[in-house]
């Protein structure tokens, strides 16, 4: 019986450490890219809406978890970045958190965000961190909402230059 226990013990450990692996692996494989990262820092007012959620409704809910009876107010860092290989719009920009698709800027919103990159020299391939807020999930018994996302970015592409930080 104590071998069989052990045994059990030893399965349990090395599936936490792989699952563990795995997670980290994620992180580093995207932190090691060739491309430059940037911090976009807002004002705190997390009101630049993004589009698509509806279709990620699944990955929201592995980050800010299942609905309550309450609307959640997640914070996490996203990443945005240009998404040239997009089979719908190579001019797509792409929202993820915990490396996730979780959205996308909105088509006109893609194409300044774009358009003050190129203005300001960066390389369309650098990633962007932007803190972010995941909204909505809640389900009672009167009603249930989807999830949203809100980035902490300013809407003015123009002042962009202002709210650059490079991190590399």
């Amino acid at each position: 019986m104590e071998m069989v226990l052990i045994v059990i013990a030893v399965l349990v450990v090395c599936a936490i450490a792989y699952l563990a692996i795995r997670s980290i692996k994620k992180h580093v494989d995207f932190f090691q890219t060739t491309a430059s990262i940037y911090k976009i820092t807002g004002y705190k007012e997390f009101d630049f809406e993004i589009v698509g959620e509806h279709s990620y409704q699944q990955a929201l809910k592995r980050i800010a978890g299942t609905k309550t009876e309450t609307p959640k107010e997640h914070y996490a860092v996203a990443t945005l970045n240009h998404e040239p290989n997009n089979p719908h719009d190579p001019e797509a920009c792409v929202v993820k958190i915990n490396t996730e698709t979780v959205g996308y800027l909105s088509k006109q919103e893609a194409f300044d965000f774009l358009d003050e990159l190129d203005t300001l020299k960066i390389a369309r391939s650098t990633f962007f961190l932007v803190d972010a807020v995941i909204i909505g999930g809640w389900k009672n018994k009167d009603s249930e909402g989807s999830y949203g996302v809100k980035l902490d970015m300013p809407f003015n592409m123009g002042d962009l230059s202002e709210r650059l930080k490079r991190m590399d």
